[in-house]
């Protein structure tokens, strides 16, 4: 588990509230997982960096599927790990089996805002963005940066 608000486990009794109810203000990412499943302990860790890396602006929402099987059978999962991206109440992407984290964040880049980033160059910023794989946001710094002053090359 993490020690953030933006990552939980959810059963049948709170998964209207936790996911359904929460994807109106922000996307959640519902991943489906057991524990007998390895690719699923090998995803786990990559989404919940993720998830943090967003800083609030996606949420993952963890359901054991062994237990929650109301759940499991409500959106027809066939195989573990499967992972669906919840926006506006309605489930818009998604993917089953263990992904490469780039896949991921192109998943998710058209629908979850890129967290704000902190009071640093936005040059540098980029760069390092740039340097953990994440281009799209990389890119967005660069072109905000020459909305601002594009005098400046």
């Amino acid at each position: 588990m993490s020690d953030t608000p933006y990552i939980f486990d959810v059963t049948g009794a709170n998964f209207e509230q936790l996911v359904i109810e929460n994807s109106f203000h922000k996307p959640v990412l519902v991943d489906f997982w057991a524990d007998w499943c390895a690719p699923c302990k090998a995803l786990m860790p990559l989404l919940a960096q993720i998830a943090e890396s967003y800083q609030g602006e996606l949420l993952l929402a963890k359901v054991n599927c062994d237990v929650e099987q109301d759940i499991v059978m409500r959106f027809g999962i066939r195989s573990l790990p499967t992972v669906v991206l919840f926006k506006d109440g309605q489930p818009v992407d998604g993917f089953a089996g263990a992904q490469p984290e780039s896949q991921i964040r192109a998943l998710l880049e058209p629908h979850v805002k890129a967290p704000a980033l902190p009071d640093e160059d936005p040059l540098e910023v980029a760069q390092a963005l740039f340097a953990e794989g994440r281009i799209g946001d990389a890119e967005a710094t660069l072109k905000a940066l020459l909305a601002e002053n594009n005098d400046n090359p």
